[in-house]
């Protein structure tokens, strides 16, 4: 679904379709927080098994698999809103829409 269909899509939404598809991206930003913070700590094993953690605000972003996961993090917050709508249009309209 492109930006414009998106907004189309969500346009044409009632205020309860809305505070709905709202629901629905307020529990997917928490479960994506929850994979944040389980792949960040991980990620710092890692880096202090290796002798490559740092303390301190932003001390380990030079390091790749940080900067990996921070991206992917990103990716993934970008696509909420989206998957959100189409989560709510399967349940109202089935997948064709």
């Amino acid at each position: 679904m492109n930006q414009e269909e998106l907004h189309i899509h969500w346009n044409s939404l009632t205020d309860e379709q809305k505070k709905e598809a709202e629901e629905i991206f307020q529990e997917k930003r928490k479960q994506l927080f929850r994979w944040y913070e389980i792949e960040e700590e991980k990620v710092e094993e890692k880096l202090k098994k290796e002798g490559r953690f740092r303390k301190g605000l932003d001390a380990n972003n030079n390091q790749p698999e940080v900067r990996k996961l921070s991206a992917e993090y990103h990716r993934r917050f970008s696509a909420l809103f989206e998957e959100s709508v189409h989560e709510l249009f399967v349940s109202l309209f089935g997948e064709s829409n």
